[in-house]
């Protein structure tokens, strides 16, 4: 796993930008710990969506399913079905 290292520093460098903006709109510190825990908790359920997308032959909907893992950062897992 050669690109192990580069997709680190990738994630890192998207977290350190969007931890900016998110911080910026909050009226926070980039380094306030809930500015990078929600900016961590974004990027992982994006990167949730982009496998779940693939690992199903990239059938359904992105915009969809990223709609879909927002509406859980925002509001947490709906009600399990019966």
């Amino acid at each position: 796993m050669q690109d192990e290292p580069r997709a680190h520093l990738m994630t890192s460098v998207t977290g350190l930008l969007l931890a900016e903006v998110i911080a910026e709109r909050a009226g926070r510190d980039a380094d306030d710990l809930e500015v990078r825990v929600q900016t961590m908790s974004l990027i992982g359920g994006l990167t949730e969506v982009y496998q779940y997308w693939a690992e199903n032959g990239m059938r359904d909907d992105l915009h969809g399913l990223t709609d879909r893992a927002l509406h859980v950062l925002e509001h947490g897992l709906p009600p399990k079905k019966p």
